[in-house]
């Protein structure tokens, strides 16, 4: 059912063509890392928020969460340069990680 779910809302992104990103990382209670990512855009004159994926990330780097999130975007067939708006909330806190560094990565 969920791959039902997450190829209709790739659907609607690619007959959409514009959309945003939202991205936020969480431990499960297993202490697994991941991002989760989902995405917004505008279908039928109405603003649509939908789930995509959970990502696994090993590392919480800038560099290394970008990767992730460029890799996760680029296999679910989304194309990079057709996102015009990003959230990222507790992606980028820290020392070692940088925004700019993801803004640069997905040349935002």
């Amino acid at each position: 059912m969920g791959d039902a779910i997450q190829k209709q809302t790739l659907s609607d992104i690619s007959q959409c063509k514009y959309f945003s990103i939202l991205a936020d990382e969480t431990t499960d209670v297993s202490q697994t890392e991941q991002l989760s990512l989902s995405v917004r855009f505008i279908k039928d004159t109405k603003v649509h928020e939908e789930f995509l994926c959970f990502v696994p990330v090993s590392s919480t780097t800038a560099k290394d969460l970008a990767s992730a999130i460029v890799t996760q975007l680029s296999q679910l067939g989304l194309n990079l340069e057709h996102i015009r708006g990003q959230c990222f909330l507790r992606c980028f806190e820290g020392p070692k990680r940088s925004l700019k560094f993801l803004q640069r990565s997905l040349k935002i």
